[in-house]
C-alpha cells in the first residue's frame, strides 16, 4: 500500500487518469498565473511592504509635476535668483554724499577774518564705471536664471530615473511572485508523485532549491525598493516611509529627431551657463579696468566770515591713482586670467557635452532595439516554447524540468524587457537634461 496523503493529492496506481487530471490542473494554474502576470490588478502588493496598497500608483509625469512644486532645490535656486536681481540697482548706485563743517580762524581769538562754512559734497565715479558695474550685476542674474532652469531640469531627470528604477524592481517582484506560485503548485504535484513512489524526489529537491532562491531575490528586491522609494519620496516632499503602489507603466523614451540635439547643443543649459560665466568674467574685466580711472568729487556750500552777506563755496576734486600699478592693474590682470579660464571652461564643457550626448544617444538607441527584440521576437517565442513544453508534459510526453526551464526563460525575458524600458527612459531623461530639444514622452502601448 502507498502512504496516505491529503485527499486533494490522493493518487492510486490503478487510476492513471488522476495523474493526468493533476497535470491538467497544473497546466490550467500555470496559464492562469501567467494571465495574472500579464494583467495589471487594481489591488496590488508593493515590494517591500507588509500591507496592501489600494489603487494604482500615479503616472510618472504626475510625480514630476508634484516634484516641481515641492522640490527644495528649486526654492533655493529661486531665492538665489531674487538675491541677484536685488543687487543690480545697488551695483550702479552713487556713493553717499558728504556733509562737511569747516572753519578758518585768522586771529586768536577769532576775529572778523574768521570763516565758518557748511559744504555738501558728492563723489562721482569716472564715466562708464556705473554702467560697467550694472552690466556685471546683470550677468549674475542671467547665471542664476540658468541655474534655476538647470535645477528644474535636474528634478525632472532625477524623478524619471528614480521612477524607472522602481518600475524595474516592481516588474521583477511580479515575475518572482508568479514564479513562486507556479513552483508551489509544482511542489504539490512532486510531493504527490513522491508519495506514490513515482521517482520525483530529485524534481522535488530542485523545486525547493528554486523556491529558496526566489525568496532570496524577493528579499533583495524588498531592500532595494525601500531605498529607491525613500529617495523618490524625498524628491516628492513626502515622508520617506510613505508607500507607493507598484508602477504600472513607463512613458516611452521617444524623440522625433535625436541627431538634431547635436546641432542645437549650444542651447543646452549647461553650455549656456558656461557662456554666461564667460560673459560675467568679461564684464568683470571691463569693470576692473575702468577702476583704474580717477573718480571725482563735487560740492557746494555756504559760509560766513562775520559779514552780513553769506559766502558761496564750490568744491571740485579728483582722486589720484598713484597706487594703481600695485593694486588695480594687478586686479585687472587677475580678471583677464579669469576670463581666459572661463573661455577654456566653455570649450571643455562643449567637448564634454558632445561626448556625453553621443554616448547617451547610443545607449538610448541600444535600449530601443532591445525593447523591440524582446517584445516582437524573444518574449513571444519564449511563450510559444513554454506553451509547447506545457502541452507535452500534460500529455505525458515531456519532462517537467523543461517546463521549468521555459518558464524561467519567459520570466527572465519579462524582467529584462522591463529593465530595458527603464534604461531607455533613464537615457532619455539624461538626454533631455543635456539638450532641451528632446521631445516629451508618450505612452508605450
Amino acid at each position: 500500500m502507498h502512504p496516505t496523503v491529503p485527499r486533494r493529492h490522493t493518487v492510486t496506481p490503478n487510476a492513471p487518469l488522476a495523474t493526468t487530471g493533476l497535470r491538467r490542473t497544473l497546466l490550467a494554474r500555470v496559464l492562469l498565473v501567467l494571465g495574472v502576470a500579464l494583467a495589471v490588478p487594481k489591488v496590488v502588493r508593493a515590494a517591500g511592504q507588509d500591507s496592501l496598497v489600494i489603487g494604482p500608483a500615479p503616472s510618472i509625469e504626475t510625480l514630476v509635476e508634484r516634484a516641481l512644486l515641492v522640490a527644495p532645490e528649486l526654492d533655493i535656486a529661486q531665492q538665489a535668483l531674487e538675491a541677484a536681481r536685488e543687487r543690480v540697482r545697488p551695483a550702479a548706485a552713487l556713493a553717499d554724499p558728504q556733509l562737511e563743517l569747516s572753519g578758518q580762524a585768522m586771529d586768536v581769538p577769532p576775529g572778523k577774518a574768521s570763516t565758518v562754512a557748511v559744504i555738501l559734497s558728492q563723489p562721482l565715479p569716472f564715466p562708464g564705471k556705473r554702467a560697467a558695474r550694472r552690466e556685471l550685476a546683470r550677468t549674475w542674474v542671467t547665471q542664476q536664471e540658468i541655474r534655476l532652469e538647470l535645477a528644474r531640469a535636474k528634478v525632472v531627470r532625477d524623478v524619471r530615473i528614480q521612477a524607472a528604477r522602481l518600475y524595474s524592481l516592481d516588474q521583477q517582484a511580479q515575475v518572482l511572485e508568479v514564479s513562486g506560485q507556479l513552483l508551489q503548485a509544482a511542489v504539490r504535484v512532486a510531493e504527490t508523485r513522491a508519495s506514490t513512489g513515482a521517482g520525483e524526489q530529485e524534481t522535488l529537491l530542485q523545486l525547493t532549491i528554486q523556491e529558496a532562491r526566489i525568496r532570496q531575490q524577493q528579499a533583495r528586491i524588498q531592500a532595494e525598493r525601500t531605498g529607491e522609494l525613500a529617495a523618490l519620496n524625498r524628491l516628492l516632499g513626502w515622508p520617506v516611509e510613505r508607500r507607493l503602489a507598484p508602477l504600472e507603466s513607463l512613458p516611452a523614451a521617444v524623440m522625433q529627431d535625436p541627431d538634431s540635439l547635436l546641432t542645437g547643443l549650444e542651447l543646452a543649459p549647461e553650455l549656456r551657463l558656461r557662456g554666461a560665466e564667460l560673459e560675467s568674467a568679461h564684464r568683470n574685466w571691463q569693470a576692473t579696468r575702468l577702476e583704474q580711472k580717477p573718480d571725482f568729487m563735487v560740492g557746494a556750500g555756504v559760509g560766513t566770515n562775520g559779514m552780513p552777506e553769506p559766502m558761496l563755496m564750490l568744491k571740485l576734486g579728483i582722486t589720484l591713482p598713484l597706487w594703481s600699478a600695485g593694486k588695480q592693474q594687478a586686479l585687472t590682470r587677475a580678471a583677464a586670467h579669469e576670463e581666459s579660464g572661463a573661455e577654456a571652461q566653455l570649450v571643455a564643457e562643449r567637448s564634454r557635452q558632445e561626448a556625453a550626448l553621443q554616448q547617451e544617444l547610443a545607449e538610448w538607441r541600444r535600449w530601443r532595439i532591445w525593447i523591440t527584440e524582446y517584445r516582437e521576437v524573444i518574449l513571444p517565442r519564449s511563450r510559444l516554447a513554454l506553451d509547447a513544453a506545457l502541452s507535452a508534459w500534460a500529455a505525458g510526453r515531456g519532462d517537467f524540468t523543461r517546463v521549468i526551464e521555459d518558464l524561467n526563460l519567459v520570466l527572465d525575458t519579462g524582467v529584462q524587457a522591463a529593465e530595458a524600458e527603464a534604461q531607455a527612459l533613464s537615457s532619455w531623461a539624461r538626454i533631455e537634461y543635456m539638450g532641451p530639444r528632446a521631445t516629451g514622452p508618450t505612452t508605450l502601448e
